[in-house]
């Protein structure tokens, strides 16, 4: 660990049990925590501890310290993926022994997508053996289920319009018949 040098330049006139005060006040704000007292808009007092200087420096340092490795990182992990993702292997047996064509992560990530979205589904989007309806490519049923969804909300949302439109029609002619009933019964 490095070692910090402080000097403290006391007042000349200051000496005996007053330099020794000085000293012991300037080396606890340096190494140790303070005792602050604030006051809020109220006039409340409280006290608080906040850190010495070497705390302050302490938490600068950690600060720069995570800057520093966040670069680092933020320059050097899309290459590194990139590198897991393009780097060519070939796949083996659970013997360890080749399998297959050279081939990249990206590209078996790719034929999983591409076998994933053409497997065969029900109408519920399930895959394996099913009696319920005809099988279709997942991907037609997931386009299937966004249209229907969609559809759906902008049925909803419509009728929802044309009951407040049948509603205020409703009031409306009720309102009129009701103030006809009561002029014909005051005989207005």
């Amino acid at each position: 660990m490095p070692k910090i040098n402080v000097t403290i330049e006391v007042p000349e006139f200051a000496d005996g049990e007053l330099r020794k005060a000085i000293i012991n006040k300037a080396a606890s704000l340096v190494l140790e925590q303070e005792e602050v007292v604030r006051y809020d808009a109220d006039d409340n007092e409280w006290t608080e501890l906040t850190p010495g200087l070497l705390g302050k420096m302490r938490v600068e340092a950690g600060n720069q310290a995570q800057a520093a490795v966040k670069a680092v990182v933020d320059a050097e992990v899309p290459q590194v993926v990139r590198e897991v993702l393009d780097g060519t292997f070939t796949p083996m047996s659970r013997w360890g022994e080749p399998q297959g064509e050279p081939t990249t992560i990206r590209a078996m990530a790719g034929e999983e997508a591409q076998r994933w979205l053409t497997e065969q589904t029900d109408r519920r989007g399930r895959t394996g053996y099913s009696t319920d309806g005809p099988k279709k490519p997942r991907l037609h049923w997931m386009v299937a289920e966004m249209v229907d969804s969609a559809w759906k909300e902008h049925l909803r949302s419509e009728a929802a319009e044309v009951a407040k439109q049948v509603k205020a029609k409703l009031n409306e002619k009720l309102s009129e018949d009701v103030a006809k009933a009561v002029r014909g019964l005051l005989n207005l």
